[in-house]
């Protein structure tokens, strides 16, 4: 009797020793056949394209931008009906791919006609983030909200606010911008980083994009320190107007 319990033990043993390395083995090739899959959802595409960087007009002579902003008013206004046409109308034939520069996310475009554009996203893909990441200031007379700067990633909105005000103002010291939808198969079919290959594989959808008139000649300088303390010290006198007013 005491020889058969042991054999059983030992039985039963062997066979949970089984199941357990059967089960370690059902993982292993599911974690295998995962990261096959994965792997072939972010492999770039056949056709990847040579990351041109910033001196990509060297390739598209031709391309049409804006260069000059010291016009006539109605000049101004002339080219900027024309290039919000195509910004907003014209179809995409090719794709520039610059690599990162800068903090917002942004693809490169050439539009039927020559016009070279520029893509903002607006938002996070909502897809991913059900809740947008443009969240709405709300103003309380007692409770002030302290305001904060925009997701850096994605300016697109900034993008078109900053440009209605300028055209609402006259000034014509921003170049062109539309609000446009992009499918996302054609947006992230260049962009091979691995949140790009990530997007591109989710089900095609579209982008709400801020396209902007590709822009050479500028150049960069520190702003202006006045202009800073300026605003940083707005909020401070409205919170002390608001306890006066208490």
């Amino acid at each position: 009797q005491k020889q058969g319990g042991r054999f059983s033990s030992l039985f039963s043993c062997c066979l949970c020793t089984r199941r357990v390395m059967m089960s370690c083995l059902c993982i292993l090739i599911s974690l295998g056949c995962i990261s096959m899959v994965v792997l072939s959802i972010l492999q770039p595409p056949v056709d990847r394209k040579e990351e041109l960087g910033l001196s990509f007009m060297n390739s598209y002579p031709n391309a049409l931008v804006q260069r000059e902003f010291a016009l006539s008013l109605d000049d101004h206004y002339k080219r900027d009906q024309e290039w919000k046409h195509a910004l907003a109308h014209n179809e995409i034939i090719d794709t520039v791919v610059i690599g990162h520069h800068g903090l917002a996310k942004k693809y490169l475009f050439i539009l039927e006609g020559g016009y070279v554009a520029m893509a903002k996203p607006v938002e996070r893909n909502l897809l991913v983030f059900p809740h947008s990441s443009i969240s709405t200031i709300s103003w309380l007379k007692q409770h002030p909200t302290k305001a904060t700067r925009m997701d850096r990633d994605f300016q697109g909105w900034g993008e078109l606010c900053a440009v209605a005000i300028d055209r609402v103002l006259g000034w014509y010291r921003k170049p062109s911008v539309v609000g446009r939808y992009i499918d996302s198969k054609l947006l992230y079919y260049h962009d091979y980083s691995f949140w790009g290959r990530i997007q591109y594989a989710l089900p095609s959808h579209n982008v709400p994009v801020a396209m902007h008139a590709w822009v050479t000649g500028l150049a960069t300088r520190a702003p202006s320190s006045s202009i800073g303390n300026y605003l940083r010290a707005m909020p401070d006198a409205i919170k002390e107007n608001t306890v006066t007013e208490r």
